[in-house]
C-alpha cells in the first residue's frame, strides 16, 4: 500500500469519528425505513394516500429497511458513516490522481489532507443518514473512474457499461444523477472521454420505476420546497434559514478567492476539469444550498493545490513524508477499531421518537394531525395502527392538502379546526409553528392536553 493511500485511510478514519458523533436527526429517514419494508399496495402511511406506491429513492429505502431489520437504527447510522467514508476516500484518490497528472509528481499528503478537510467542512451540516449519502458515494466514484479511464482509448465500451450501471444505481438510490452531466461533460471536453458518455446520465435519469414521470415529480418537489415550504436546503446560501449551515461554504470560497489572486496561487492548480466543475457547482450552490456538498467535492483539488504551494515552502511536508505507510495504516485501523467502543448516540435524548413511543402505549390506534417533520417518526413508531396527516414526501400532496395544512396552523379558520378535531384522535404539533393553533385547541372542550415538552405539544380527545 502506498504512503498516500495509507494516509488517506487515516484521514478518513478521523472523519468517521466526527460523523459518528452525530445522532440520527433527520425525521424523514423513518419514513424511508417504513416504506422500504412494505410491498407496493400496502396500507397507506398518510391520510392522503390510497396505498403505498413507487418511491423515487426506492432502492435506498429498501437498503435502509434491510439494515434496520438486521442491526437496528445503530446499524443505519453505521451504514451512513460507511457510505461517507468510502465517498471521501474515493475523493482522496481522485484528488491524488488529478494533482499527479497536473504536476507530474507525487502530491503532498498534507495538501491532500487539507483538500479533503475543506470538502468535509462544506458538507458537515448535510451528512445526515438519508439517501443523499448514496449520491455522494456515486458522485465521488464517477469522478475517480473518469479520471482513471481518461483519456480516450480502447475499452470504452466495457467501461461505459460500468458507468451506466453506476448511474442507474445512483438514480434509483437518490434521484440526483443530473449532477453527473457537468462531470461527464468536463471530461469529454478536456480529457478526451468519448462524446457518447454524455448520453449515459440522460438515459439513467428515466431508468426508474417512475420512468419519464420522474421529471414531473422532481419539478413538483422543487416547486414545493422552494416556493411554498421554503425548505432551508433549497434556499440560496445567504438566506437566513441556512446561513449558519453554509458558513463552511463561504469560508472555503473566500480562501479560494484569496489564494487564486495571491502570488503563490499563480503556480497552483489550473486544470480545466477542476476549474470548470468548481465554477459550475458554485453557481448551482448559489441557486440552492443543497448543492454545496457537491461543490465541496469538486473544489477539493483546487484547495489542495493551493495548500501544496504553501506546504512546499515549509518543513511540514518533509515531516509527513517521513511517516511510513505501515504506520498510517496502523493508525487508521486503530481509529476504526475505537469506533466499536465509542459509536456515539444513535438517537439524541431530545429526539421526538422517545415521546412518540410513550404515546403509542396510551393510544395504540389513532388518526393524527401532525407537524410535517414529525411524520416520519410517527410512522416508524405507529404504522399501521397510526395514520398521520402528512410526512416528508412532499411530492405526494396536492395544493389542497398544503392549503389545509397551512390554514390550520394559522388557527383563524374555526370551521376548519372543528373539522380537523372531528376527524382526528391526536394532534401532535410544533410549539412554535403551531402556536396559534395550539391557542385555539386549548379552548376546545373536546380535547385535553397530553404532553408539552421538547417543543412538542400533544392534544387528545377526552
Amino acid at each position: 500500500m502506498s504512503r498516500l493511500v495509507a494516509l488517506g485511510l487515516f484521514v478518513v478514519a478521523l472523519l468517521a469519528h466526527l460523523w459518528m458523533l452525530r445522532p440520527i436527526d433527520d425525521g424523514d429517514l423513518f419514513t424511508h425505513i417504513v416504506v422500504g419494508r412494505l410491498p407496493l399496495g400496502s396500507p397507506p402511511l398518510t391520510e392522503m394516500e390510497s396505498a403505498i406506491g413507487s418511491s423515487v429513492s426506492w432502492l435506498a429505502y429498501a437498503v435502509f429497511a434491510r439494515v434496520e431489520s438486521l442491526l437496528g437504527l445503530s446499524g443505519v447510522k453505521a451504514l451512513n458513516v460507511g457510505l461517507l467514508a468510502v465517498a471521501f476516500f474515493s475523493l482522496w484518490l481522485w484528488m491524488e490522481r488529478v494533482l499527479r497528472r497536473i504536476g507530474g509528481r507525487e502530491p503532498s499528503g498534507v495538501a491532500l489532507g487539507i483538500g479533503l478537510l475543506s470538502a468535509w467542512l462544506v458538507s458537515a451540516t448535510n451528512v445526515s443518514a438519508r439517501p443523499q449519502s448514496f449520491a455522494y458515494l456515486a458522485f465521488s466514484l464517477l469522478l475517480l473512474l473518469l479520471e482513471v479511464w481518461s483519456p480516450r482509448g480502447r475499452g470504452w465500451g466495457y467501461r461505459a457499461t460500468w458507468l451506466l450501471a453506476l448511474l442507474v444505481s445512483w438514480q434509483n438510490l437518490h434521484p440526483s444523477v443530473v449532477m453527473a452531466i457537468p462531470v461527464v461533460g468536463a471530461y469529454v471536453l478536456f480529457q478526451r472521454a468519448p462524446y457518447y458518455l454524455l448520453l449515459l446520465p440522460i438515459i439513467a435519469t428515466v431508468c426508474t420505476p417512475e420512468g419519464f414521470s420522474i421529471f414531473t415529480v422532481s419539478a413538483r418537489n422543487v416547486e414545493l420546497s422552494r416556493a411554498l415550504l421554503k425548505v432551508s436546503e433549497w434556499m440560496p446560501p445567504w438566506d437566513p434559514s441556512v446561513r449558519g449551515a453554509m458558513e463552511g461554504f463561504w469560508v472555503v470560497s473566500a480562501l479560494l478567492v484569496l489564494g487564486a489572486f495571491s502570488p503563490q496561487g499563480r503556480s497552483a492548480c489550473h486544470d480545466p476539469v477542476v476549474g470548470v466543475l468548481t465554477l459550475v457547482f458554485f453557481a448551482m450552490t448559489l441557486s440552492s444550498s443543497r448543492f454545496g456538498a457537491f461543490w465541496g467535492f469538486v473544489s477539493a483539488p483546487l484547495v489542495a493545490s493551493l495548500a501544496g504551494v504553501v506546504v512546499s515552502k515549509s518543513s511540514i511536508g518533509a515531516r509527513s513524508r517521513s511517516v511510513t505507510s505501515g504506520l498510517w495504516c496502523s493508525l487508521a485501523c486503530a481509529l476504526l477499531f475505537l469506533l466499536l467502543f465509542n459509536p456515539g448516540e444513535t438517537l439524541s435524548s431530545q429526539a421526538p421518537i422517545h415521546l412518540f413511543r410513550e404515546l403509542k402505549v396510551q393510544f395504540p390506534r389513532a388518526r393524527i394531525f401532525n407537524y410535517r417533520e414529525f411524520g416520519g417518526a410517527l410512522e416508524y413508531v405507529g404504522y399501521p395502527d397510526w395514520r398521520v396527516f402528512i410526512d416528508g414526501r412532499l411530492y405526494l400532496y396536492d395544493d389542497k392538502t398544503w392549503e389545509v395544512y397551512h390554514r390550520a396552523a394559522l388557527g383563524n379558520d374555526l370551521s376548519l379546526v372543528e373539522r380537523l378535531v372531528s376527524e382526528h384522535d391526536l394532534f401532535i404539533l410544533h410549539s412554535s409553528y403551531h402556536k396559534a393553533l395550539i391557542g385555539v385547541l386549548e379552548l376546545n372542550p373536546s380535547l385535553r392536553l397530553v404532553a408539552n415538552r421538547e417543543g412538542i405539544v400533544v392534544f387528545a380527545k377526552k
